[in-house]
């Protein structure tokens, strides 16, 4: 038995007739009509029929066993609050039900859905509860039950409840045990919403989602914004984040790291090149959660984000820190990482209420290596 999956064709209007015409509905009965594709018109009915059918959030491919078009499978992006999980839908002609086919495939698309391009966290597959082979299809393929679809069913013209199983993205291991940094993603905005939350807004003037939030409902409402309204804001703001900054690290532009320590993640690191026809600097910014600072974290993490600069970006040629005069802990961090003293802006920020300095750290590509030449061996 070959199975495969494959493009559909131009030709392909027959077995795509004969697959609507003969499908089993109780695992998925909302395959449009492709109609009639008559010779004249059929390489055009083809491909409008399924590009109608997914779009670029999404991927479809026919289903071939031992060169036969057997039936259609897709997934496509699940429309929910963190906007990175996807639906899986599959339709199969009798003869290739409960000979593995659903399985293999399930397996496949799953494997494509979280390790190819479209990089989705969760997939779920929906289907009346009374098919039991698709549950076992499921089971095979490492899904697990995760309840039933809201709303009213029929199957066959009796009430019948829709039960949905999913799988979430293994996490992918790291051999450093140590500290390291990694780019934001879609399963992270939980870890990004609590990290705003916690760290110590004394020394940064960092924007608070939450307060924005409550002034957006206070436009119109008189009333105070459930706890549950404020945490829905935030990850969808926590989402605009990581989305923007993405977007901004490949057209060459900012780039934002997660702190991770021993696998949580722990802080955020940041470096914004400055924009201007000759610029050559960018400048650098960092927060940890209360509870890992002082244990040399934000040390390595710093000397990892320079070194990627450096690396990667060969415009730029320094990297500059601006810190509140008070903030001890951050100054050291700089120093032990060959940042060195600038200038000093005084009285140029607030503090706890009180005007405070504000104080310029530089460091340039040739003292950042020369300093240390192995970066490997370097010990914090």
């Amino acid at each position: 038995m070959n199975i495969e999956l494959r493009q559909w064709y131009f030709g392909d209007e027959e077995a795509l007739i004969n697959l609507y015409n003969n499908y089993d509905r109780s695992f998925y009965n909302g395959f449009p009509d492709p109609g009639t594709c008559s010779e004249s018109t059929a390489n055009l009915d083809i491909r409008k029929y399924v590009d109608m059918l997914y779009d670029k959030c999404g991927y479809a491919r026919a289903v071939v066993l031992d060169g036969m078009v057997v039936g259609h499978v897709q997934i496509a992006k699940r429309n929910d609050i963190f906007d990175a999980n996807c639906d899986f839908e599959i339709i199969l002609l009798p003869e290739a039900c409960n000979k593995g086919v659903g399985t293999w495939v399930l397996k496949e698309i799953t494997d494509y859905a979280f390790n190819g391009p479209l990089n989705f966290e969760c997939l779920f597959v929906t289907f009346f509860e009374k098919n039991n082979a698709a549950a076992r299809m499921c089971e095979k393929a490492g899904l697990e039950f995760a309840g039933y679809e809201d709303g009213y069913f029929t199957l066959n013209g009796e009430p019948c409840k829709r039960a949905v199983y999913g799988i979430k993205r293994p996490m992918r291991e790291s051999l450093n045990t140590g500290v390291e940094l990694k780019p934001w993603a879609a399963r992270d905005i939980v870890n990004l919403a609590h990290l705003y939350e916690t760290v110590d807004k004394r020394f940064d003037d960092l924007a608070d989602p939450l307060e924005e939030a409550k002034w957006w409902y206070a436009k119109s409402n008189d009333d105070e914004p459930s706890t549950e309204y404020l945490q829905e804001r935030m990850i969808y703001k926590m989402r605009e984040y990581v989305d923007s900054w993405n977007v901004n690290e490949r057209a060459g532009g900012d780039i934002y790291r997660a702190i991770v320590n021993d696998g949580k993640i722990v802080g955020l690191i940041s470096v914004c090149p400055k924009y201007g026809k000759y610029s050559l600097d960018c400048t650098l910014g960092y927060m940890m959660m209360p509870e890992y600072c002082g244990k040399g974290i934000a040390t390595k993490a710093v000397h990892l984000m320079v070194d990627e600069v450096f690396s990667t970006r060969a415009e730029l040629h320094r990297v500059s820190a601006w810190v509140y005069a008070p903030n001890e802990a951050s100054k050291r961090v700089l120093q032990k990482n060959g940042f060195r003293l600038e200038g000093v802006l005084k009285e140029a920020v607030m503090c706890e209420s009180e005007p405070v300095d504000y104080l310029v750290y530089g460091l340039i590509r040739k003292d950042f290596y020369n300093a240390a030449p192995n970066q490997t061996k370097m010990e914090f």
